[in-house]
C-alpha cells in the first residue's frame, strides 16, 4: 500500500535559505510553492547574523502568500525590526496573522484537495480542544447531563470571538457534524458547555 506525501498527518517543517540584503533596500526572495493546500501552524525565523533594530529604517520580515496568480497580498506572518535585535543563529517565533483565512495556502492549481484523516480529541465540558491554527473537520457529542445544554466552539482560547459551530441539544441527545470541506481557525478552538457532554471533536 502506498501512501502519498500529503496524506501524512502532523505538522511537515520545511527549511528555506534567505540572502543577506544591505540595510534601506527591498528584497523579495521566492520560498515556496505549495504542493497541495495547506495550513500554516508556525513560521521560525534564524538569522545567519545579529541584526539590529531601527526605528528609523522600520524594516519588516514578512511572508507573503502570493497564491497561485501571484499576486496575493496576504502576509501569514511577520517581524518588525522597528525594536528589538536579533541575536545571530538564535531562532525567533514570527508572528502569525489573527485572520485565519491567511493562514491557508493554496496550490498553484487553486484546486481543493481532500482534507487528511482527522484526529479526534476527547470532550467533557468546558474549555480548551485546541491551541494554535487548524481545521474543524467535525464532532460527535452527547449531552449527558438531565438538562438542555448549550454547546459552543470558538476559534479563541476563551469563549469570545468568532463562532465556529453551535449546538442545543434536549437531555441526553447526541449530535454528530461532519463538514464536507473543514473550517479553519487561527487561534484555537475553545468549548463552553452549560452542561457535561461527552464524545470528541476532529481536527
Amino acid at each position: 500500500m502506498s501512501v502519498q506525501y500529503k496524506e501524512l498527518r502532523g505538522d511537515l517543517p520545511y527549511a528555506f535559505f534567505i540572502a543577506g540584503n544591505a540595510a534601506g533596500t527591498d528584497l523579495v526572495w521566492p520560498l515556496f510553492v505549495a504542493p497541495w493546500p495547506l495550513l500554516i501552524r508556525s513560521v521560525v525565523w534564524v538569522p545567519g547574523a545579529a541584526v539590529t533594530a531601527s526605528g528609523t529604517l522600520a524594516v519588516t520580515l514578512s511572508v507573503r502568500n502570493r497564491g497561485p496568480s501571484n499576486a496575493g497580498t496576504a502576509v501569514p506572518a511577520s517581524r518588525s525590526y522597528a525594536a528589538t535585535n536579533s541575536v545571530a543563529n538564535t531562532p525567533e517565533t514570527l508572528t502569525l496573522s489573527s485572520t485565519a483565512t491567511d493562514l491557508r495556502w493554496s496550490s498553484p492549481s487553486g484546486a481543493a484537495e481532500p482534507m487528511p484523516a482527522a484526529a479526534p480529541y476527547p470532550v467533557t465540558g468546558t474549555g480548551q480542544v485546541f491551541t494554535g491554527p487548524g481545521v474543524y473537520q467535525g464532532c460527535s457529542i452527547r449531552n449527558t447531563s438531565g438538562s438542555p445544554g448549550t454547546y459552543q466552539l470558538y476559534d479563541n482560547t476563551s469563549a469570545a470571538g468568532t463562532l465556529v459551530a453551535t449546538y442545543q441539544l434536549a437531555a441526553g441527545a447526541s449530535a454528530t457534524d461532519n463538514p464536507a470541506t473543514g473550517v479553519f481557525f487561527g487561534k484555537g478552538l475553545w468549548l463552553q458547555a452549560s452542561q457535561t457532554v461527552e464524545g470528541s471533536v476532529r481536527i
